[in-house]
């Protein structure tokens, strides 16, 4: 459901007496996002200016309700400053109030957040999950949202062999009799024109990727880690997405796909690095907005090893006119009759809508590119200058040092990360 509008005199008040904002170096591309070239400060590279407009703190008056617009497939969402507001970005964070510490309530002040938030569909730790049961798709069975479907046929369970952060994970086992044995995860969500999706994901030492041939199977590698499209699947205008796809027989080794599509003229991306190993953890990161010629994908990675790193960022059209995502899996695929195959997933986060980018994040580094570990933190209520979230640690532990950040709906984020300890 839509994330609720904070509406606060008293908040903006102090925000005025606790951000300013820069003045207009000339270089803001306002209501181009997509088209411009920066760094540091967009999540994109979308925008290379490290402050806003001189009036770019607004007031209580100045910001919209946080909602899906029901925008249009040729635009993907309405992009912030589109209701003729002046143009704001990148954030900047004045103070963050409240514990930083797992399941507590934090509130973001400051400016340029964008004056719409994300519509989070899932938030998935696996901490409410029962060990060595069937991943669970009951209302309650997640903290945000929940799995509205499965094939896994009780091959996708939880686990506290190995997991990211708390005590479970969701494992999906491959070794098994059937070639193609499912092991999916569903979420059914209301049709939408902008998608993110987050989530970690790891293959212990000592297993396989789905369908490695080195490993038995009798047809080869084929992973897809997520699947989203336009349900029911197989339709002509499914323009469906494979988020990241491993098609080689062993990590770091070769072939990586990003962007898959069984639909003729969308965009896609290909990759020799998966930037993966064994045994660690790894964050892949997706974003696809719709368009007819300006619509728009986006991946990263982020682990110890490899840092932060974007693997695609194209443009071009991406949905029919006419069409909308309305479905994804978790797994997307994998080939089953692999002797000790075995996939893991934890921290799953999904969001739509025209805010679908736009979350809150702690890392571990003072600024968002440097980053090697990051947790998205659930966001409840957003406004251009105050948001409200419920912190998710992912990894981190007590005492860590962390750094806040906040994505507008652009991808733009602050230049630098908002210190802070968890507690």
């Amino acid at each position: 459901m839509p994330i609720p509008t904070l509406r606060s005199f008293a908040t903006y008040l102090s925000l005025i007496a606790l951000v300013a904002c820069s003045t207009d170096d000339g270089n803001d591309a306002a209501g181009t996002p997509d088209s411009s070239v920066g760094v540091d400060s967009s999540l994109d590279g979308s925008r290379s200016d490290a402050g806003c407009p001189a009036d770019c703190g607004q007031d209580a008056a100045a910001i919209r309700d946080a909602s899906d617009s029901g925008s249009s497939p040729s635009d993907g969402g309405t992009e912030a400053g589109s209701d003729g507001a002046p143009p704001c970005s990148p954030p900047l964070i004045g103070s963050v109030q409240g514990a930083v510490g797992e399941g507590s309530t934090i509130t973001i002040v400051g400016s340029c957040f964008g004056d719409v938030g994300p519509n989070v569909a899932l938030f998935e730790d696996f901490e409410l999950g029962t060990a060595g049961s069937a991943v669970s798709t009951t209302p309650g069975s997640a903290r945000i949202g929940h799995w509205t479907g499965t094939n896994g046929s009780g091959l996708t369970t939880y686990t506290t062999q190995w997991a990211h952060g708390g005590s479970m994970a969701e494992q999906n086992n491959w070794d098994t009799p059937d070639p193609e044995p499912g092991n999916q995860m569903s979420l059914a969500f209301p049709s939408t024109h902008a998608v993110f999706v987050s989530h970690w994901v790891m293959i212990p030492f000592g297993k396989c990727i789905p369908g490695s041939a080195t490993c038995g199977n009798p047809i080869g590698p084929n992973w897809k880690m997520c699947w989203i499209f336009n349900s029911p699947f197989g339709n002509p205008h499914t323009d469906d997405y494979v988020t990241e796809a491993i098609i080689q027989n062993s990590l770091g080794t070769g072939y990586t796909q990003w962007g898959f599509s069984n639909t003729s003229g969308i965009i896609r991306a290909f990759e020799s690095n998966d930037r993966m190993s064994y045994g660690q953890w790894s964050r892949s990161d997706w974003y696809q907005k719709a368009g007819v010629g300006n619509g728009r994908l986006q991946g990263w990675i982020t682990n110890a090893t490899a840092g932060h790193v974007q693997a695609l960022d194209q443009t071009g059209t991406t949905l029919e006119a006419g069409y909308s995502w309305n479905e994804l899996t978790i797994p997307g695929y994998g080939r089953g009759q692999t002797p000790n195959g075995l996939t893991l997933y934890d921290d799953i986060y999904v969001a739509t809508g025209a805010g679908a980018r736009a979350r809150v994040e702690i890392g571990d580094a003072p600024t968002y590119a440097s980053c090697t570990n990051l947790a998205i933190s659930t966001a409840s209520s957003w406004t251009g200058g105050a948001i409200h979230a419920t912190v998710r640690l992912g990894s981190f532990q007590s005492g860590d040092p962390v750094y806040v950040y906040v994505i507008d709906p652009d991808g733009n984020v602050n230049a630098a990360g908002y210190p802070a300890t968890v507690q």
